[in-house]
């Protein structure tokens, strides 16, 4: 008896460790595809992406100057600000994981 309860909680860990590596990463320095881009000069910002636990920072960098904006992996709204300074928004989203989808939305 003892075995079998050993054997199912090692395959429920087993399971949940799994899960968890499921969710792309999407950590490091990401460049727009020229080919693709519908901005001025062919070329949009590049980004730099980092993950720490459930909390993804996106800063984007254009001639020097950068800017972030945070997003919470679980559910958790997060508020940022968009814009020129002076004539900037705050802006709200909702990221969680479905499955290997990232879903986030905006209020």
């Amino acid at each position: 008896m003892m075995r079998a309860i050993l054997s199912a909680a090692l395959a429920i860990a087993f399971v949940v460790g799994v899960s968890a590596q499921d969710t792309p990463d999407f950590t490091g320095k990401w460049k727009p595809d020229p080919g693709r881009s519908k901005t001025i000069g062919g070329l949009g910002p590049a980004r730099t992406i980092t993950v720490e636990g459930s909390k993804m920072t996106i800063i984007r960098t254009v001639a020097g100057n950068s800017s972030s904006t945070v997003y919470m992996l679980d559910g958790t709204p997060s508020t940022n600000t968009a814009g020129v300074p002076g004539s900037q928004l705050e802006i709200t989203y909702t990221s969680k994981w479905e499955g290997r989808v990232l879903v986030t939305t905006r209020e």
